[in-house]
């Protein structure tokens, strides 16, 4: 039997930031569809951009979480955004960040702070409830948004998740069992979101027949509950 085990994983910092200025260039693209990928579903037209004119990124980011861990993960992200735009010396380019503090109703605020001093495009937030309420703001105004959240509920038209979907990954790591012979599947994943939509994900693979659920499990999130 093929245990498959579920926890959060996150990109190197640098890689997440570099990963997201690749996908700005390419969201400012005119014509550039959303998540569903429909040409029917209403849509309000985004900026476009002349050759040689300056792309204004706005990059929100929970640096002042009271959840720690969130916090020192918003600033990591600051960090590798600067540090990639550095790298890349691209002069076409300009980052103004923008604390969300970890709060949803803030995230909203400065998502509209930032599109009223000029903001082409939004990278951010981190989290899905943040996400939702920054694109009611930015939707109107065709201002493209890039989160950081893995939570494939926060895509809409004019929002796209750069994080990993979990559903996803887990599809992706079955039908790969079920090329090396292992039919027979045993879920092992965290007591949360996340985990959850793990265990949605190798559902799905099993109900296209890629793999047989023969057990599965939830655990607490640290050490104690793996054990």
């Amino acid at each position: 039997m093929f245990r498959l085990s579920f926890k959060p994983v996150f990109l190197k910092p640098v890689l997440l930031g570099l990963a997201a200025l690749s996908l700005l260039v390419a969201g400012c693209a005119p014509g550039a569809r959303g998540p569903s990928g429909s040409a029917s579903a209403p849509r309000v037209q985004g900026p476009t951009f002349q050759p040689g004119e300056v792309v204004t990124m706005a990059l929100l980011s929970p640096q002042s979480s009271p959840n720690q861990g969130a916090a020192a993960l918003g600033q990591a992200l600051v960090n590798a955004a600067r540090m990639g735009m550095v790298d890349l010396g691209e002069r076409q380019l300009a980052l103004k960040v923008y604390d969300t503090a970890g709060d949803p109703a803030r995230a909203a605020q400065q998502a509209q702070a930032a599109i009223a001093e000029g903001a082409d495009i939004i990278l951010g937030p981190l989290f899905s409830a943040a996400t939702k309420s920054v694109a009611q703001v930015a939707a109107p105004r065709g201002i493209k948004v890039l989160s950081f959240s893995t939570d494939s509920s926060a895509a809409s038209n004019g929002v796209w998740l750069t994080g990993f979907l979990p559903e996803m990954e887990a599809q992706r790591i079955l039908s790969y069992a079920r090329a090396q012979g292992r039919g027979q599947v045993g879920v092992f994943y965290p007591a949360t979101a996340y985990g959850e939509a793990a265990l949605r994900g190798a559902q799905q693979a099993q109900r296209q027949g890629q793999t047989q659920i023969v057990g599965s499990g939830a655990f607490q999130p640290g050490f104690n509950g793996v054990q």
